[in-house]
């Protein structure tokens, strides 16, 4: 918002649509002078429509060692 690019460390187990809030990294509140807001990501992850074949085979590697483990919704 100010001109100068921000770092955001995205954890490895994000999730699509999780969002995550820069403090006072905003617009400034309305007749709040000398204040910052809060600026709001949200993470959007993007797929690739298609694969290397080598890319494929880590995909199904990644699904092998996937499947005994259990997951629960955020």
């Amino acid at each position: 918002l100010g001109g100068k690019p921000l770092r955001l460390k995205i954890p490895p187990t994000t999730q699509n649509g999780q969002v995550f809030r820069l403090k006072g990294h905003g617009m400034p509140p309305v007749g709040k002078t000398g204040e910052q807001g809060d600026l709001y990501a949200t993470v959007d992850v993007q797929l690739p429509r298609e694969l290397t074949s080598e890319q494929r085979k880590h995909f199904e590697e990644l699904a092998k060692l996937e499947k005994g483990t259990k997951h629960t919704a955020a």
